[in-house]
């Protein structure tokens, strides 16, 4: 199993950081690579329970990702599975997103998330991508 880890400062406190984790108006502007629209989606990260995501592309493709929020600790960590589902919206091989934020001494917040069990160097990569093009766009809401 491959494990992906990515850390970004964000220009705000933890706590509007965190707003951005599990305030649905807010959840939507970021989640999601960038190009993509999100047609279907039951997203509540503020409590433990299920959760999906439908991304659309550009060219109509469609795919949905799905999950159980395991962890909700205000203004620290976010965390829940995750697995993809195939064309006959059955869930793939599940694995772990935690989302930790650390205060900066300057204000600033470090965000670090870390995807778990991913299946091999190639899932590692395009999850990467997936997540860098995510984290752009919460990026972009603090500036």
């Amino acid at each position: 199993m491959t494990d992906l880890r990515l850390e970004r400062a964000l220009d705000a406190p933890p706590e509007a950081v965190f707003s951005y984790l599990t305030e649905h108006g807010k959840l939507m502007q970021w989640w999601g690579p960038e190009g993509m629209t999100l047609p279907d989606v039951a997203l509540d990260f503020s409590r433990p329970g299920p959760w999906f995501s439908v991304m659309q592309s550009a060219e109509g493709q469609k795919f949905k990702v799905s999950g159980q929020v395991t962890t909700v600790r205000p203004h620290e960590r976010v965390a829940f599975t995750w697995a993809w589902h195939d064309a006959e919206d059955r869930r793939g091989p599940e694995s772990q997103v935690v989302i930790d934020l650390e205060p900066l001494p300057d204000g600033r917040t470090r965000l670090i998330l870390n995807h778990y069990e991913l299946g091999d160097d190639e899932s590692a990569r395009n999850h990467s991508k997936g997540w860098t093009s995510s984290l752009n766009k919460l990026e972009r809401q603090f500036r």
